[in-house]
């Protein structure tokens, strides 16, 4: 899944999923792509928190060290990812009613949320990739 825009901010914020096929097995990640005018310098650890319908889930990536580029002049990108993530969280966030994101950064911290779009781009990741496994 690419694209995946949060709402709630001027700069841009992108939560995407992402299927593995390590083969002894299905692994899935969550992915942080952050564009806008400088770096907030996500770091490795608990950077990613979700609170899905009020629960509060940390989750641990490896920062964005290594993933980070000048697009233009102003404008930069950052990426950060968080692997082995356990397919019920993606289920969850799928069929979620409410997704509140925060990123932390050592510069700044950003807060998102799901709109309809989001929740439908996990479904369809869900359905296509997690949910019927190996099969699909």
């Amino acid at each position: 899944m690419s694209g995946n825009r949060l709402a709630g901010g001027l700069t841009s914020v992108e939560l995407n999923g992402q299927r593995f096929d390590k083969g002894e097995g299905l692994t899935y990640s969550l992915i942080v792509v952050y564009a806008g005018p400088s770096f907030i310098g996500i770091g490795e650890g608990k950077t990613l928190v979700l609170v899905i319908d009020g629960l509060r889930l940390e989750v641990a990536g490896s920062g964005s060290g290594k993933n980070q580029a000048t697009l233009s002049v102003g404008v930069i990108e950052e990426k950060a990812y968080y692997h082995d993530i356990d397919p019920d969280l993606i289920r969850m966030l799928a069929y979620a009613t409410e997704v509140e994101v925060e990123i932390i950064g050592t510069r700044k911290t950003l807060n998102r949320h799901f709109k309809e779009k989001n929740f439908t781009n996990f479904r369809e990741f869900y359905e296509l990739h997690v949910k019927r496994g190996a099969g699909s």
